[in-house]
């Protein structure tokens, strides 16, 4: 009897040691799970802020990247239009819409002032047409008045040659009334493949009436080979002229005006305006380019001819600078090249229109 109840004794104990086994492991889960949740809730959390910051990134910020990037592409003088980023219309898109209607505005009115500015320019430029004329509408006169008065006595060859005379004559007003026709024909805004050293003796050409006008002597060094750029001619022979009748304002009578084509850093082309007048004083160097700014006495400028000759250069991707001391300016508009640069720094051209 006594054994039956220790035996049955042991097997009660050992039971309540397994029970008491078993709720200590149970307690140790808990414990242990206890212990894992909040590393679980830290990585669940982490995973969550990673994808809340990729959302945020998709959603707000790389909308506004591409913003700030179009605004500074803008800011450079680059008005092409603005790419919504998005597929459906949201407030980054709306923004966009209207940038890219403010673009349209702005580059409507920048060719409404560099029209009306090419008007004075065509204005000035009048005056020297108007003298050149002059001389062999002049001679036309005279001549035809000769054959009309000695006809009888002339012989048929004195005849002829006084008619040549005539027609070459003839042919001079009209090439200097084309090159002004040339200048104010209104065409389509364009961008092609340009010759800059052919283009900047076109403009030489067109303002070399205005410089005989003055007695002032305009000489022009172009570089051989050079590559082309990519522009458009009539705005780029505007800024060209604007600047050498500028330079012309500056220097007085028998003055020297200097035009320069030649390379600049890799890939890129420079025209340099120098002239030997009085300058421009240290302090307004650094806001000729701002509208409505000059130093010319009132009533003899607008303040807009260096703004548009900007607006111009940087719409063609290039520079413009000024550097001037007493007795000497030089303006120097840079552009880039569509094809390489050619080894041509130590050779130039150089052609001479000699005053009148």
């Amino acid at each position: 009897m006594e054994a039956d109840l220790r035996h049955y004794g042991a097997l009660v104990v050992e039971d309540a040691a397994n029970v008491s086994a078993r709720e200590n492991h149970l307690v140790l889960s808990w414990l242990d799970l206890m212990q894992r949740v909040p590393t679980y809730y830290l990585v669940f959390h982490f995973v969550l802020m990673l994808w809340m910051t990729r959302f945020l990134s998709n959603r707000f910020m790389r909308p506004l990247n591409h913003l700030v990037k179009q605004t500074k592409r803008i800011a450079t003088g680059d008005f092409s239009a603005v790419k919504p980023m998005g597929k459906y219309r949201d407030e980054f898109t709306t923004v966009e819409v209207a940038i890219n209607r403010m673009l349209r505005e702005l580059e409507s009115r920048q060719n409404s002032l560099i029209d009306s500015h090419k008007l004075r320019a065509v204005g000035i430029l009048t005056a020297g047409v108007a003298h050149e004329l002059n001389n062999p509408l002049n001679n036309i006169m005279l001549t035809a008045h000769a054959i009309l008065e000695e006809h009888q006595e002339l012989s048929a060859e004195e005849t002829v040659a006084m008619v040549k005379d005539i027609v070459a004559e003839t042919d001079r007003s009209r090439a200097i009334v084309h090159n002004l026709l040339d200048f104010t024909r209104e065409t389509e805004s364009t961008m092609e493949p340009l010759q800059l050293g052919r283009l900047v003796e076109e403009t030489a050409r067109l303002a070399r009436n205005q410089v005989k006008v003055k007695r002032a002597i305009l000489e022009s060094f172009i570089a051989p080979d050079l590559p082309q750029i990519q522009g458009d001619r009539q705005q780029l022979k505007q800024a060209i002229l604007n600047l050498i009748l500028n330079a012309l304002d500056a220097i007085s009578e028998e003055g020297i005006i200097r035009v320069t084509v030649a390379p600049a850093a890799p890939g890129f082309l420079q025209v340099q305006i120098e002239d030997n007048g009085c300058g421009i004083p240290a302090d307004a160097l650094t806001h000729i380019f701002d509208p409505f700014f000059t130093t010319k006495p009132v009533g003899k400028g607008t303040g807009l001819g260096l703004s548009v000759v900007h607006g111009i250069v940087t719409k063609h991707g290039g520079r413009i600078t000024a550097d001037s001391v007493h007795g000497r300016t030089v303006f120097t508009v840079t552009l880039p090249c569509v094809t390489p640069v050619a080894a041509c720094f130590d050779s130039a051209e150089r052609k001479r229109d000699h005053r009148a």
